[in-house]
Formats: C-alpha cells, sequence, structure tokens
C-alpha cells in the first residue's frame, strides 16, 4: 500500500497541493491507514526537488524525449535529401559526358 501511497502523493505534489491537504484527503479516504504528517512531507519534498532537476518533471522528460525524436528524424530526412541530390548530381554529370 505504501507505494500506492507514494504515487497519490507524487501526482498530488505534481499538480501543486501542499503536504497537509495530501495529508487530510488521504486520512479522508483510509482513516488509520494513511501515512502520517512526517512521511507525506517527505515524499512530496521528495518529488518537488525531482520535479525540480531538468529531467524531473513528467512533462519536461515527455518533451525531451520528443525533442530527441524530433531531431533524429530531421537527422534521417536530411541524409535522405542528400543522398537523393547526391544520385541527381551523378546522374546529371552522366548525361553530360553523354551528350
Amino acid at each position: 500500500m505504501t507505494e500506492s501511497f507514494q504515487q497519490y502523493i507524487k501526482i498530488r505534489t505534481f499538480l501543486g497541493y501542499r503536504p497537509k491537504e495530501i495529508l487530510v484527503e488521504l486520512q479522508n479516504a483510509f482513516g488509520d491507514e494513511a501515512p502520517n504528517y512526517a512521511n507525506v512531507q517527505r515524499w512530496s519534498k521528495r518529488f518537488r526537488d525531482a520535479m525540480d532537476t531538468p529531467l524531473g518533471s513528467p512533462l519536461t522528460s515527455q518533451l525531451n524525449l520528443e525533442t530527441q525524436e524530433s531531431q533524429s528524424d530531421r537527422q534521417l530526412d536530411n541524409s535522405d535529401l542528400n543522398d537523393d541530390n547526391d544520385n541527381n548530381n551523378t546522374n546529371a554529370l552522366n548525361s553530360n559526358k553523354q551528350k
């Protein structure tokens, strides 16, 4: 159950909820089974600190991955264009030699 609490705290922290607000929600839902305030506060801080790192935020990670994929696609497209241009130049040279 601890992992479920951590995931809930992570999501709520990402959405901007404070540890005390998260704790009240957990206590309302789980009563005595909810983690104590010290744990909620510690996990929330850990997740908040992770979001502050360059690749910590889920959105940042996703955008970074999409950017890398776009760059790879562009590099492949550019190499295809270069290959086509090389082939066209070779064909043009061969045509001129035959004339």
